[in-house]
């Protein structure tokens, strides 16, 4: 079961958040938020997802990639105010499997307008994959379920393909009400819509809405993670090792427009020494423009309303 370390769990348990100090690396635009606080880190590696709850405030759902070991559960931890929380029998993280799901190769988990989860079954490293799926649940009650539900499986297709490979490989997906908004993991990081309520028996079908548009300079890797702040002003972009860059949404200007006309405004730098971080989970605390993120390896992150004066 993923827990935080001791070394962490002592810290937190004495109420000390040490503030990071963040290094702005190479890429000069745009500017480094400076804000960012260790909050807590699994003790496992691999997370590779991360959504707030809609029904139970202060709780957070994350994911790990697919292993060696049987990992087709959810991780379910508790953060307020950007502290860590323990659960009443002292545990850090709650696990709860995930009945009838198979995790081939999790790499995103996110909630639609309906407050369901979504978990994106389409990591696809080789773009051999012909089976890549959305696992939609109903969000189990952290405090009393044993498993979470699986209402459906929807197989997801592409409307192209890489030049080399079957499909697609990507680790990013978020929710705009009933549409997915998916990012492959590419170069040129290709933009899809998911017009989920075109959906069939036979899955969904992914249309192609251009490309984000890179900070000067690039990403300096491949997208991980996206997240979209609950008013739809902003969304948080996982890229390069040790990065995360946030998009600014305006109310008229549609979400594919501002990320595909317009840079990032803001880059986000974790972590309080120059090891690379491979960030693969991102989201936002809901009602805020909050910022949490997860490295693989562990660490989890906060920012108070980063790079802006929202």
């Amino acid at each position: 079961m993923v827990v935080v370390s001791r070394d962490e769990s002592a810290r937190l348990k004495a109420g000390l958040l040490i503030g990071a100090a963040l290094l702005t690396g190479a890429v000069a635009q745009p500017p480094a938020s400076d804000n960012g606080i260790p909050v807590m880190r699994f003790a496992e590696p691999e997370v590779s997802g991360l959504a707030p709850s809609v029904r139970y405030p202060g709780v957070f759902w994350a994911i790990q990639d697919s292993g060696p070991e049987p990992r087709n559960v959810l991780l379910a931890v508790r953060i307020a105010g950007g502290v860590a929380r323990p659960w009443p029998d002292g545990q850090w993280v709650r696990t709860v499997p995930v009945r009838g799901a198979v995790n081939h190769d999790w790499e995103e988990v996110t909630v639609d307008g309906r407050g369901h989860l979504w978990i994106a079954d389409i990591g696809n490293n080789r773009g051999l994959r012909g089976d890549l799926a959305l696992l939609e649940l109903e969000e189990p009650d952290p405090w009393r379920d044993a498993e979470a539900r699986l209402i459906r499986r929807l197989p997801l297709r592409y409307p192209d393909a890489p030049a080399t490979g079957r499909s697609w490989n990507a680790e990013a997906l978020f929710f705009r009400g009933d549409e997915g908004w998916l990012i492959a993991k590419a170069e040129g990081h290709p933009l899809y819509r998911l017009p989920m309520k075109e959906a069939t028996v036979s899955g969904v079908l992914a249309v192609r809405e251009g490309a984000l548009t890179p900070p000067e300079g690039g990403f300096g890797g491949l997208v991980t993670g996206a997240a979209l702040a609950a008013d739809g002003r902003s969304v948080a972009i996982a890229a390069g090792r040790r990065r995360l860059w946030l998009y600014d949404v305006r109310p008229e200007v549609s979400l594919s427009d501002a990320l595909r006309s317009a840079p990032p405004n803001c880059a986000l730098v974790p972590g309080h020494d120059d090891r690379p971080w491979q960030i693969e989970a991102v989201c936002f605390v809901p009602g805020s423009h909050h910022v949490l993120a997860a490295a693989e390896e562990g660490p989890v992150w906060f920012w108070t309303s980063p790079c802006s004066s929202r």
